[in-house]
């Protein structure tokens, strides 16, 4: 009994061993796929295997004008796929721009809210602006000595009321 035990703990040995180098070896092929950079379209691929089943005309072509010199023209390419994807083309030049809400067409589209209008905080009127001199120095110094007689009153008729009994008025 002793030996069975012994060689089935050796057998349990064995597979954990066996599992555990697959599984690095899986975590290596992992590794060693993502070194590998992803391959895709080249950058001036045709615009022909743009194909898209809920879009007949994958991409528009249009030049900018009829009426000028051909070697003046700029061709513009518009995608109807990616709504406000542009490409630009003149002479050896070839720009891309996207100005969209990156949502990709469909003809069933669901519309989303647009935000909202910025809203005022106060709002005002012309009469609300209404333009003044600023004053003068001697203009400000007299405002001052004013407040400060203003301030003066103020304390004087506080100090004549403290003066006065409360019994006296009861």
């Amino acid at each position: 009994k002793m030996q069975m035990l012994g060689e089935m703990e050796e057998e349990v040995e064995e597979e954990e061993d066996e599992e555990e180098g697959e599984e690095e070896g899986e975590e290596e092929g992992m590794i060693e796929g993502f070194n590998q950079p992803e391959l895709g379209p080249s950058i001036l691929s045709s615009c022909a295997n743009d194909m898209n089943p809920e879009v007949p005309v994958s991409w528009l072509a249009r030049m900018t004008s009829k009426y000028t010199n051909q070697k003046e023209r700029m061709l513009v390419m518009q995608s109807n796929v990616w709504p406000g994807a542009y490409t630009f083309i003149f002479e050896k030049t070839c720009e891309s721009i996207y100005l969209g809400w990156g949502h990709k067409y469909y003809a069933r589209n669901i519309p989303f809210k647009h935000l909202p209008m910025v809203q005022e905080e106060f709002p005002h009127n012309p009469e609300d602006f209404v333009e003044a001199n600023d004053p003068t120095v001697e203009e400000e110094e007299a405002y001052k000595a004013w407040l400060l007689r203003k301030q003066q009153k103020a304390e004087y008729v506080a100090e004549d009321i403290e003066d006065y009994d409360d019994d006296e008025f009861a």
